[in-house]
């Protein structure tokens, strides 16, 4: 989650929360231009729709706006997904992700309202890798910081993986994986060495599915479901 600012008690009057939809696609293209500089994807329309699991045309549930007199100000994402909690019992999941307030309108309680339409939906809410900020944010609202899971990455080039978390890094990517080509050789090569299996192999998603689907099945603690459904839509 990007740049959560303190919540104090929203004026609310005039900020109105909606789903996305193509209604809002030039004001938010401009939002997302002013407030999100080297992250042009975040406005492309296609590339939301694809990430926020939302239908070709019409409201996208999963991106809520707040719009103040017809302009966007705001804006907050909710990856849907589904969790595993007992046999036979699942739920809808809501993965928070990319929180970002006008920076002139900041403080008047924007990004509680946003978390508020979203709040009140029968869903599980989940913020993944929150910074510091966030998660002060997200404490205040009743959330609790656990440790679940870690992030790991096996590059093959080291510039796209750091432009991915540094935008302003993407000019130099190319240099980046230059330079980097011989640390990246080493730490492949130790970490298959460790592995099970001598070597990765490039398969296809529907190779996998049916192992994921049995490794999951094995698994007696919640956790976020990986299906036909969902490793169809990552494969996009």
């Amino acid at each position: 989650m990007t740049d959560v600012t303190d919540v104090t008690e929203p004026d609310g009057a005039d900020i109105l929360i909606v789903p996305y939809s193509e209604q809002w696609d030039d004001s938010h293209r401009d939002f997302v231009t002013r407030t999100y500089p080297g992250k042009r994807r975040r406005a492309d329309a296609g590339y939301l729709r694809w990430k926020f699991r939302g239908p070709a045309t019409g409201e996208v549930p999963g991106l809520l706006l707040a719009i103040r007199d017809d302009t966007v100000v705001g804006r907050a994402g909710f990856l849907p997904g589904k969790a595993w909690l007992a046999p036979g019992e699942t739920k809808d999941i809501s993965w928070l992700c990319e929180l970002m307030v006008e920076p002139s309108l900041r403080r008047l309680g924007i990004n509680r309202m946003l978390y508020d339409v979203a709040f009140a939906r029968d869903a599980i809410q989940l913020g993944p890798d929150p910074s510091e900020k966030a998660r002060k944010s997200l404490a205040r609202i009743g959330m609790e910081y656990i440790e679940s899971s870690w992030i790991m990455i096996l590059p093959l080039r080291v510039g796209p993986v750091v432009a991915t978390r540094y935008p302003q890094a993407e000019p130099v990517s190319r240099l980046l994986s230059l330079v980097g080509a011989p640390a990246i050789r080493w730490r492949n090569r130790s970490v298959l060495a460790g592995a099970a299996s001598p070597a990765a192999q490039v398969c296809r998603w529907t190779d996998v599915a049916d192992l994921v689907a049995e490794h999951e099945a094995s698994i007696t603690m919640p956790h976020a479901i990986h299906d036909h459904e969902f490793l169809a839509w990552r494969a996009q």
